[in-house]
């Protein structure tokens, strides 16, 4: 199991079109941005039993696989998200219990009971556009921009957000980094 810390920022449809020419992505961005549609199932009870078991359950079609993840409640300050993640492929939409009972924080998930009643609750389908940038102190950032939608039933609501997860160094470099993007782009900390 990983640890991720994360920041989110809102974009409005301007905001989103400037953030690939912003100097940061530009200067620091190794490669070219990665562009793929992800759809994701979230899986709760009808109750939402999960949130109170401090835990996110998701399947995400990506690339020509279905990944696994849960997410633990963590901790969040300042806009700064820090939890527990644990992923792994599986063969279908649907969430595979084995992988995760020997998962320490996961037990949760051994229960026959919850198991039963866990269900999809919402589906998310987006576009992301992600760079990884190597910043000058050796850390690294993943930017990942999202566009599209949540639906529930036959319900939707717009997703349009940038995503920042730190992969190396320490999670106070995140803050730097979103408020050079939302100087130069002009969206807001989430």
């Amino acid at each position: 199991m990983a640890t991720e810390a994360e920041l989110k920022l809102c974009l409005d449809d301007d905001a989103r079109k400037r953030v690939s020419s912003l100097p940061l992505i530009r200067h620091y961005a190794e490669g070219p941005a990665v562009r793929q549609r992800l759809t994701s199932i979230y899986y709760d009870t009808p109750e939402l039993d999960l949130p109170g078991k401090g835990l996110v359950l998701r399947v995400r079609r990506q690339g020509g696989q279905w990944i696994q993840t849960v997410k633990s409640a963590g901790r969040a300050r300042a806009g700064l998200h820090t939890r527990a993640e644990f992923e792994g492929t599986v063969s279908s939409r649907k969430p595979d219990f084995d992988q995760l009972r020997g998962e320490r924080g996961l037990r949760a998930f051994a229960d026959g009971a919850l198991q039963k009643r866990l269900a999809p609750a919402f589906e998310t389908d987006f576009w992301r556009t992600s760079w990884n940038l190597h910043l000058p102190g050796g850390e690294i950032v993943e930017i990942a921009m999202d566009a599209g939608e949540v639906r529930h039933g036959d319900a939707t609501a717009p997703i349009c957000e940038l995503e920042l997860e730190l992969k190396r160094g320490l999670p106070e470099v995140l803050y730097g980094v979103a408020l050079d993007i939302a100087k130069q782009s002009g969206c807001s900390l989430k």
